[in-house]
């Protein structure tokens, strides 16, 4: 099986970087994207007679196309490993359910909402919550904060903080850890207990850019968080060099078209427009809408907010034209 997957990532995907047309080559400026679009089609042919080892790729590839902010291809890459999972060990195999909860996690980047719930409330039907990783409890709490069940997410995000932290898990300097003290942090946002996320999102950015340094990207998630945070506090003149720096680091490291950097761009404009900066607001939220429409579904929670928050913006200052435009 190690070998089998490794001849894959050897000849599918490292090859690429080859010259063009040169056994598998792409061209030698060959992109991550690029290298995974060609080397997809050719999982299941490649792994014939080995579920295990198809599912593994099958979740490596999902993660990445998440990293990448492909949604839809990530949600298909993780149907099929549980799927695999599934035919080699059951419906309970714990491969499966870590290869669901990865699915429902996808399906909720990509506005899935009602889909991941289903399978979400059919899954904690048949196991025991207490017993579940901290990662599959941070991606319910996310669920429900999106589904609109602020106290549910909250119970479900402080508990993955528990036990990640508790004596027999990683500390609270890991990556991991940082993440999941943000999402409770982004929970007590949502369920307006404003002044304790911000306590907590100070907490976990300072730690994560000691531990982590300042660009690394859950530095960067934690630091827009707390600039929100600041926002919903009226400390929009303290909000606004963290949105600043935390968009110049999204660009060159995610790229601007990835949703992550376009939240922040849109965060940015509309504390532009708070403190009377229009133009420089505007342009960062047209900015924003574009890119959304350009690359993400028309039908997706985020760009539908893009265009509203474009709209308002153009409304309340007297480009009722333009507003009307975006609608049409």
């Amino acid at each position: 099986e190690y070998e089998n997957v490794l001849n894959f990532v050897e000849t599918r995907i490292l090859s690429t970087a080859r010259p063009k047309d040169e056994n598998g080559g792409l061209g030698i400026d060959v992109t991550v994207r690029e290298a995974l679009n060609a080397a997809e089609p050719l999982v299941m042919a490649s792994f014939v007679e080995h579920p295990v080892a198809e599912a593994r790729v099958r979740l490596t590839l999902g993660q990445s196309y998440i990293q990448l902010g492909d949604y839809e291809k990530s949600m298909s890459q993780f149907d099929r490993a549980r799927e695999l999972w599934e035919l080699v060990g059951g419906p309970g195999d714990p491969n499966a359910l870590e290869a669901t909860c990865r699915l429902i996690d996808a399906m909720m980047l990509a506005g899935q909402y009602n889909e991941a719930l289903r399978i979400t409330e059919g899954l904690l039907q048949n196991v025991k919550s207490e017993s579940l990783p901290p990662t599959w409890m941070t991606t319910f709490a996310n669920l429900y904060g999106k589904a609109g069940r602020k106290e549910d997410a909250l119970k479900w995000a402080e508990m993955a903080y528990r036990k990640t932290v508790s004596a027999d898990a990683i500390g609270a300097r890991h990556d991991n850890a940082l993440k999941i003290l943000g999402n409770w942090a982004h929970a007590c946002l949502d369920a307006d207990r404003t002044q304790t996320a911000a306590s907590l999102y100070e907490q976990a950015r300072n730690t994560a850019t000691d531990a982590l340094g300042p660009n690394h990207p859950t530095t960067l998630a934690l630091t827009q968080g707390l600039a929100t945070t600041l926002s919903e506090l009226d400390r929009v003149a303290d909000a606004l060099p963290l949105y600043e720096s935390v968009l110049d680091s999204s660009v060159k490291t995610l790229g601007i078209d990835h949703p992550n950097t376009l939240i922040t761009m849109e965060n940015l404009g509309r504390s532009y427009m708070d403190v009377d900066r229009t133009e420089d607001g505007l342009r960062l939220l047209e900015q924003a809408s574009d890119h959304r429409r350009r690359t993400m579904p028309t039908d997706h929670p985020d760009t539908i907010a893009g265009i509203a928050h474009l709209a308002d913006a153009y409304r309340e200052h007297g480009q009722l034209d333009k507003a009307l435009k975006l609608f049409a």
